[in-house]
């Protein structure tokens, strides 16, 4: 099984969602391409320089188009310093869908910069994290799916074990 259709006014901050979302920059200017993300904040409002307010959703990205930002070992890292990972549904062997419990308040900046100069640390990324924001309204206009994410093999059948709890 491949990846859950699912809706935006579902989607919650925790959750590991797929859509398509054009390039600003780069070679592939223009292009559509389908993200991958850990929902860390799925609307919050920044002011604009003129008094404009400017909806993004914010989050971890975890791949783009077919090429993985992150290994799965660095994935789990990463969902780990979030908060507790939750098994929506095991689709096969080590392909999974998650959620996460976030440990604290998306509108709390401080807190989500703490999380993120420590995984900068942990992945030894010079640029930082794969942290990204993305406007709320052009999200809107793609469809949105829960994705399942390549997790270790230990960590899949932890998961199961607490379910099964």
């Amino acid at each position: 099984m491949a990846r859950k259709p699912y809706t935006w006014s579902k989607v919650k901050n925790g959750d590991i969602i797929s859509f398509h979302y054009e390039t600003k920059r780069g070679p592939d200017k223009g292009r559509k391409l389908l993200r991958t993300i850990l929902v860390i904040n799925k609307l919050f409002r920044k002011n604009k320089i003129g008094g404009d307010v400017s909806r993004l959703l914010s989050g971890i990205l975890l791949k783009k188009s077919a090429s993985a930002v992150a290994r799965p070992e660095l994935v789990k890292t990463i969902i780990d310093s979030f908060g507790e990972i939750k098994l929506r549904e095991a689709i096969s062997g080590t392909r999974v869908i998650l959620s996460v419990s976030p440990d604290f308040n998306a509108d709390t900046p401080q807190r989500v910069r703490d999380i993120l100069q420590q995984l900068s640390r942990k992945m030894g990324r010079v640029g930082g994290t794969p942290y990204r924001t993305f406007d709320y309204d052009e999200c809107l206009t793609s469809a949105v799916h829960l994705e399942p994410i390549q997790m270790p093999l230990k960590v899949v059948e932890g998961l199961k074990d607490q379910i099964e709890k």
